[in-house]
C-alpha cells in the first residue's frame, strides 16, 4: 500500500471520528436552546390554506327545464 493512500485513509478516519460526535454535540445543544425558547401549551396550529377548487368539485346545479 503507498504511503499516500495510507495517510488519506488515516485522515479520513479521523475526519469521521471527530465530525459525528461533534455534529451530535451541536445538534443537541442548538436542539435544546430552541425548544426551550419555544414552549409547547398543548395545541398544534396547522397553517395551510384550502387546495385550489375544480370545477369537478362542485356540485352540479338543476337543470333548467322542467321534468314532470
Amino acid at each position: 500500500m503507498p504511503g499516500w493512500l495510507l495517510w488519506t485513509l488515516v485522515g479520513l478516519a479521523t475526519w469521521c471520528a471527530v465530525s459525528v460526535p461533534v455534529a451530535f454535540l451541536l445538534a443537541g445543544l442548538f436542539g435544546r436552546t430552541r425548544t426551550e425558547s419555544l414552549p409547547i401549551r398543548g395545541r398544534v396550529f396547522i397553517l395551510a390554506r384550502p387546495a385550489k377548487s375544480t370545477v369537478r368539485d362542485q356540485p352540479r346545479s338543476r337543470p333548467l327545464t322542467r321534468s314532470g
